[in-house]
């Protein structure tokens, strides 16, 4: 939370000084340091000035930098004094970093702090200051610089607008007109904008005092306490008559209506209506209802591919329908009319693959593109709704790809009825939550169980990035290695985008026949990452999984010692979420 108060404030504060001068508008160092030391691995610019290189992201130090607060100027290793020479001031309860000149970085909390032999709770720029420091102070040499990465008094700073010590508060007017014998009226404004005034009139009258009368200051005390309201009272216009008496209590609840009135004549003006819960329930439950007279289809086996000699060794194997990507790999340009045929020689259908990333530009070539190629196609997978809201009316059978993320039957009843035949349901899907999925909706559904399931995608090229080469990326296999050791491939497209796939190699074919139950219709192989001969096997041993099941087969265990022999699941396989749902 207090990296959150921090940032807002910064930006809060930008805004509204650009607004009131945006000519001299500028950035001061000082928010630069509030933002580094709230956290940071460095700052950039990203996308927003075109950079594609290593100034996107840190690769080297994913951690919090910091900022420099000074050297070491001498270290006493017995005592565990440390001298420091700030750049910056130091306050007890900082965290700093010392980068030591052999063996990375030594952290440590400010406990105590001296300046001039002297105990100081902060220590300003400029000063020498001494602290005290545990663990192993014997790496650090003079001159090694310091980072802080926790700032205290920041921290609190950001604290204390938290809980509420520092919320801005909004200055009123209030009106007071109190009478003997007549109503008591109060009413406010928000100061300088009397358009949002609102009063309240008591259902009493005051009466003249017996023992005791009421006084401005008596008026102006109780109309004050604000409490934990946004308000605050900077005018104040009061007319108490002479000998009047209104009991503090009533006094009281006028106020409260009042400042009630106030926050509800200000919302008005973001014309807010009350939703109606019951109408909006019944909507939902109705749209949610699922459809019946559902009947399964018998099912197709679909393999995702990107060569003219994976698409020929699919096709071969058993594939019913051929996903492909003309467009994606440097390695392997291929001619869609040659594939065209080779899926027609085999029986298999050919759909065309667009991807998830596809900037205006691209949406406009890539239409293009289908208009003088749909000769060759069956179909269009599109992975990008704007793709997809402009390819409805090329006459062409439209499936969505699994980056749209159908997670529910509305979402899939809505791609349904806007014109989707197939829809790819998200990977992160459980049985059960498939099932939920199939069962309610006329749609033909395809799951992914087999292959590399892409886990992101980056509009630059990691490798090139981080190599400072552009070269680099064509020239070898890469990987992403996490803290556990698992490694992530990345794979770079015509256009310099990168993808990165899970570590492990989605594996369902024991599965088959509970997906071909629960309803779905297409069962897809994610193929593009494998040679053509591991195309085909892998290919034809899902061939003969499905037609197994189909045929009515309980026990497909022979088939599956057989598949060992191709795909080993105990190498980098996964059954990702079909076991463990997303909730």
């Amino acid at each position: 939370p207090e990296y959150v108060a921090i940032v807002v404030k910064v930006y809060r504060n930008a805004i509204d000084r650009y607004f009131q001068d945006p000519e001299s508008f500028s950035v001061s160092e000082d928010e630069i340091d509030e933002l580094r030391e709230a956290f940071s691995r460095g700052f950039t610019e990203g996308y927003l000035r075109g950079m594609h290189d290593e100034r996107l992201m840190s690769y080297n130090r994913p951690s919090d930098r910091g900022v420099l607060l000074g050297r070491v100027t001498y270290i006493d290793v017995y005592k565990g004094r440390l001298g420091l020479q700030l750049k910056r001031g130091l306050s007890v309860g900082d965290e700093i970093e010392v980068w030591v000149s052999h063996g990375g970085r030594l952290h440590t909390k400010v406990t105590e702090l001296l300046v001039n032999d002297k105990q100081v709770q902060y220590a300003p720029s400029g000063s020498k200051a001494v602290i005290i420091i545990d663990g192993k102070r014997h790496r650090i040499d003079a001159g090694d610089r310091v980072f802080r990465v926790h700032n205290e008094r920041l921290s609190e700073a950001a604290r204390a607008t938290i809980v509420g010590t520092n919320v801005k508060r909004v200055p009123i007017k209030i009106t007071a007109h109190i009478e003997t014998g007549e109503q008591v009226e109060l009413s406010a404004c928000v100061s300088g904008d009397p358009s949002e005034k609102v009063q309240v009139v008591s259902d009493f009258l005051a009466e003249r005092g017996e023992r005791r009368v009421l006084s401005e200051a008596d008026v102006i005390a109780q109309l004050s306490r604000l409490g934990n309201t946004v308000y605050t009272v900077d005018s104040w216009d009061i007319t108490v008559g002479p000998g009047v008496m209104v009991p503090l209590g009533k006094l009281n609840n006028l106020r409260r209506n009042l400042i009630e009135k106030l926050d509800v004549a200000r919302l008005k003006k973001y014309g807010r209506s009350k939703v109606p819960v019951r109408k909006v329930r019944e909507e939902l439950l109705s749209e949610m209802e699922p459809e019946t007279g559902i009947v399964y289809g018998q099912p197709l086996l679909t393999v995702d591919v990107y060569t003219t000699e994976q698409v020929r060794a699919a096709a071969k194997s058993g594939a019913d329908w051929l996903y492909v990507r003309p467009d994606f790999s440097r390695s392997a340009r291929i001619d869609l009319s040659e594939l065209s045929s080779i899926a027609s020689e085999s029986g298999v259908k050919l759909a065309l693959s667009t991807g998830n990333i596809l900037h205006q530009h691209e949406v406009e070539d890539m239409v293009r593109f289908l208009e003088s190629n749909l000769s060759y196609l069956d179909a269009l997978l599109v992975d990008n709704v704007g793709l997809y809201h402009a390819v409805r009316d090329l006459n062409m059978p439209v499936f969505l790809d699994y980056h749209i993320n159908n997670f529910n039957r509305l979402s899939s009843r809505f791609f349904r009825d806007s014109g989707a035949s197939r829809i790819c349901l998200s990977p992160e899907l459980a049985l059960d939550q498939i099932r939920g999925i199939t069962g309610s909706v006329k749609v033909e559904f395809e799951a992914i169980i087999h292959g590399w399931l892409e886990v992101m995608t980056a509009e630059h090229c990691v490798p090139s990035a981080f190599k400072g080469s552009c070269q680099t990326c064509s020239s070898k296999n890469f990987y992403i290695e996490d803290l556990k050791g698992f490694r992530f491939p990345v794979e770079q497209d015509v256009k310099c985008r990168s993808h990165i796939y899970n570590s492990h190699e989605l594996y369902l074919l024991p599965n088959v026949g509970e997906l071909i139950k629960a309803g779905v219709s297409s069962l897809r192989l994610l193929l593009s990452q494998h040679g053509a001969d591991d195309v085909g096997r892998i290919t034809r041993v899902y061939r003969e999984a499905i037609d197994l099941v189909t045929m009515g087969a309980s026990d497909i265990s022979p088939l599956l010692r057989k598949a060992e022999q191709i795909i080993p699941k105990a190498i980098n396989t996964t059954t990702g979420h079909f076991f463990r749902p997303v909730y």
